[in-house]
């Protein structure tokens, strides 16, 4: 079993923000990870 959501914005034209959470899992192991992102356009 896997999941993850996530969310995009732009605090302003040329920069954009990243923010998501994963996860996955099965029987006794399970693993997530929170990610966050930042992108400069030019």
């Amino acid at each position: 079993l896997a999941w993850g959501a996530g969310v995009q914005f732009n605090p302003t034209e040329s920069v954009t923000i990243d923010l998501a959470y994963e996860g996955s899992g099965s029987g006794d192991w399970r693993t997530d990870a929170f990610i966050v992102g930042i992108g400069y356009r030019f």
